[in-house]
């Protein structure tokens, strides 16, 4: 009798989505956001299966020092922790959040803040975003509905550069408008040794003793458009 071995095969190997960050250079990682995102596979921040709120992404950059770009799509994030917070306690690298994307619906090709406008939604915090002692940007977003009653402070973008090791900050293509409180800002930044650039941003029906406006430092401010604002 003959004995032969018949060799069992091996089902044939299906790969995995590709996992897309985009760290084309160290420190360099993009994090993706689109609130639309309800499939599989779990939301990782990536191109494929991004985190659906800002939140997320701010956990994620926390752990490692190449994650510094958040690109988030177009829609409205009010389900955050807020204030959307970098602080030096728990960040080490510049932070650079970045709307107007199409996000998933083209594979985050078009970038307009205008066409595709991301809404950031205070809901009644007294502070919708918040950099403390850290760099980096606020860009291309619509942030509203920051309010402090009162005798307290509300901001839109507030921003603290006299302490850490900050070294440049961009306010850029925002829009920010309903904020409310006795003291605060829409845009609050105290450079210290920093720099910082605030431009192309319209600001309209701020109700604060700082008023749209309140810089202190070295700031560089320009095609600003300021309107219908109570503030002082």
């Amino acid at each position: 009798v003959i004995s032969i071995a018949v060799p069992v095969l091996a089902a044939p190997y299906t790969p995995g989505p590709i996992v897309t960050f985009d760290c084309t250079t160290v420190n360099s990682c993009v994090l993706y956001v689109d609130e639309d995102y309800a499939a599989a596979p779990p939301s990782d921040g990536s191109k494929n299966a991004p985190y659906t709120t800002i939140s997320s992404a701010l956990a994620k950059a926390k752990s490692n020092e190449d994650y510094r770009y958040i690109r988030i799509a177009e829609g409205t994030y009010s389900a955050e922790g807020f204030p959307l917070e970098i602080d030096m306690a728990d960040f080490n690298h510049s932070i650079y959040l970045d709307g107007g994307w199409n996000g998933l619906a083209d594979g985050w090709v078009d970038r307009d803040p205008a066409a595709n406008p991301t809404y950031i939604d205070a809901s009644g915090n007294s502070t919708a975003i918040r950099f403390n002692g850290i760099g980096g940007g606020v860009t291309g977003l619509r942030i509203h509905g920051a309010s402090a009653a009162g005798l307290g402070s509300a901001y839109g973008i507030d921003v603290d550069l006299t302490t850490g090791s900050a070294t440049t900050m961009t306010v850029s293509e925002n829009i920010i408008y309903d904020i409310s409180g006795f003291g605060g800002a829409a845009v609050l930044i105290e450079t210290g040794a920093s720099t910082a650039t605030a431009n192309d941003n319209v600001m309209y029906n701020v109700g604060t003793l700082g008023g749209p406006f309140w810089l202190d430092g070295d700031v560089e401010a320009y095609n600003n458009v300021l309107h219908d604002n109570t503030g002082i």
